[in-house]
């Protein structure tokens, strides 16, 4: 098992064509890669059957494992009480165990502190974020005038680790007296919630946020930027701040790109104090497939998962 850097071959694609069935879980996934049924997953392995898939020598050639230029995180709808108010928004990043969650993956990503992830350009090492503190959750939901907590939900897919992770967050926010509501859907179905305001957290494991383009925009231009708080669209905390939104055009057409990159640590670090998502991790991709299928170098890619054009099956 060995994360191999991507490179780029003339005389691509190699495969004919390629098969992807959709809908198929995890588990049943993994069940027919190693009936010889099927020569790729998707998904990552689920976290059981990683332990023992990652730790037997057979496996040895058939797993790969690239860092993702991703951050996941809990989107906080900024304009459904109680979280129109800040100090409750703080609290929810202050209760978070984040480090259980890694756990959870098995170890399969890195904690988040802040909006970009750590491969952006513009993430910010000496930031250090909200820390794991109950007790401070609890101090600032009694200041925003809620000391014995409230009620609400969050939606996540139903796709295995995202419920138990969802349960996961269910266990820490009842701590500081908040009883969350687990709301499992279709991923079609979470995304038309989120995007259209009609849910107050969203759990984005499985959905988002991979980098698109390498530049720190992409990580506000499209989710919290002005111009995505529209219906349907992916900025599912329906955040706006005018003044930041100039700020983050302004930086668009800075050229210097230490000036530019500094700019972008202070928008991000206002967007934090806000407190408009949970951070929780940065991800790692994990693929198993058949001992046929090869790739050169990798099957993998850091933003676009499969690199389907570097495969080929051995006869």
């Amino acid at each position: 098992m060995s994360v191999i850097p991507s490179t780029s071959y003339e005389g691509l694609p190699y495969l004919d064509q390629v098969k992807i069935e959709v809908g198929v879980e995890p588990d049943v996934a993994l069940l027919r890669l190693e009936t010889g049924e099927i020569h790729l997953m998707g998904d990552p392995p689920p976290g059981a059957e990683w332990t023992r898939i990652s730790n037997d020598p057979a496996w040895q050639d058939r797993i790969e494992i690239q860092p993702q230029v991703s951050t996941i995180y809990i989107a906080i709808n900024v304009t459904w009480p109680p979280f129109d108010n800040v100090l409750v928004r703080r609290a929810l990043n202050h209760a978070i165990d984040k480090e259980r969650i890694i756990q959870l993956l098995n170890g399969r990503g890195t904690v988040a502190n802040q909006i970009l992830p750590p491969l952006m350009p513009g993430y910010d090492p000496d930031y250090k974020g909200y820390d794991y503190n109950p007790e401070k959750a609890k101090a600032l939901l009694a200041e925003a005038g809620y000391p014995d907590g409230f009620e609400t939900s969050i939606e996540c897919i139903a796709v295995e680790p995202q419920p138990k992770l969802c349960e996961s967050f269910q266990e820490d926010l009842a701590q500081i007296g908040i009883k969350l509501t687990i709301n499992t859907l279709a991923a079609p179905n979470v995304i038309d919630d989120a995007g259209n305001g009609r849910t107050p957290l969203t759990w984005s494991g499985g959905l988002a946020w991979i980098q698109d383009y390498p530049d720190p925009d992409d990580f506000y231009g499209p989710i919290l930027g002005c111009d995505s708080n529209v219906p349907g669209g992916w900025n599912w905390s329906r955040y706006c701040n005018k003044e930041l939104h100039a700020k983050a055009m302004e930086l668009l057409t800075i050229t210097d790109r230490e000036k530019r990159l500094q700019g972008y640590k202070e928008l991000f670090r206002a967007l934090m104090d806000d407190a408009v998502w949970v951070p929780i991790f940065n991800g790692v991709y994990t693929v198993a497939h058949s001992e046929k299928l090869r790739g050169e170098a990798t099957l993998t890619h850091p933003e676009h998962s499969l690199r389907y054009e570097t495969m080929w099956l051995e006869q």
